[in-house]
């Protein structure tokens, strides 16, 4: 995971670890964002193209042919691009969250434990409640 501001790693940062640490070859860039606002549209690419020029790595397809390695950087759609999905998902959610029992109402069932990136956020989400 990285991020385009105020929280860390940067994009950059991410970009760099992958490939210096993990020796990866591809990336997939998932925005994390509703809408396919100035961010999906501008900010991302141009932030995903400066820190590749910054740590001299080719982008696979590239016009450039410096001898460093390539590494091809796909983007997929921002997170809002499928509504259906997002229902469902939301959907699902509610339903992990709040149970119904027969003659009770709603029973609030306790916080599910997400790993990974989706954890990490949460996790940030929490902190700030």
């Amino acid at each position: 995971a990285a991020h385009m501001e105020i929280a860390s790693p940067s994009i950059k940062d991410g970009i760099e670890s992958l490939i210096e640490e993990d020796k990866v070859d591809k990336i997939i860039c998932h925005p994390y964002f509703l809408s396919p606002g100035r961010h999906v549209v501008e900010d991302i690419p141009q932030l995903i193209q400066e820190a590749m020029d910054e740590l001299q790595v080719g982008l696979k397809g590239g016009d450039d042919d410096d001898g460093n390695s390539d590494v091809e950087v796909l983007t997929t759609s921002h997170v809002g691009s499928s509504m259906t999905m997002m229902v469902d998902l939301i959907s699902t959610m509610v339903d992990d969250t709040v149970g119904v029992e027969p003659d009770s109402g709603f029973v609030e069932k306790g916080p599910s434990s997400l790993g990974g990136f989706f954890g990490e956020v949460q996790r940030m989400l929490d902190e700030q409640l």
